[in-house]
């Protein structure tokens, strides 16, 4: 049996050392994307953010869920503005209203800040501005989202 499967592993090693000279690559090339700036963020977003958060005074801190929902839009100048809902340990904070600001990098990173409450976000960037992963960077936040172009 041992014979058999490696017979059977080499047999399948030449078939594909044999097709790489075909194919040109035995695996498609991928590349970062280049060249993104602000202007790649313009428009009306969906986001939905999720991860835990530590709240309470010192020495009674405790870390609970939080959650957010909502609609931003990206002025493509470096400028945000959000609405949405917030959950933070099931405590409902419905009609949130935010300001912000956003860089971008020419690598399709950037960040995020939130003037009104003082967030702070890491961005990637996909599909020329279509869709965003963030991830939180505030000390006592663990947070990471999605936002999609609608």
């Amino acid at each position: 049996m041992k014979r058999i499967t490696s017979i059977l592993v080499l047999a399948a090693l030449a078939t594909l050392v044999a097709l790489a000279p075909v194919s040109g690559h035995l695996v498609p090339a991928v590349h970062a994307s280049s060249g993104c700036t602000v202007a790649n963020l313009n428009g009306t977003y969906a986001f939905s953010f999720n991860g835990f958060a530590n709240v309470g005074k010192v020495g009674h801190v405790k870390t609970v869920p939080t959650d957010d929902v909502g609609v931003a839009t990206f002025d493509g100048a470096g400028n945000v503005s959000a609405s949405y809902t917030d959950s933070t340990n099931g405590h409902i904070s419905k009609g949130n209203q935010d300001v912000g600001t956003y860089t971008v990098n020419s690598d399709c990173t950037g960040s995020i800040i939130d003037t009104t409450t003082g967030g702070r976000w890491d961005v990637a960037i996909l599909g020329n501005g279509v869709e965003l992963y963030l991830i939180g960077t505030n000390k006592g936040i663990t947070q990471t989202g999605l936002i999609k172009k609608l």
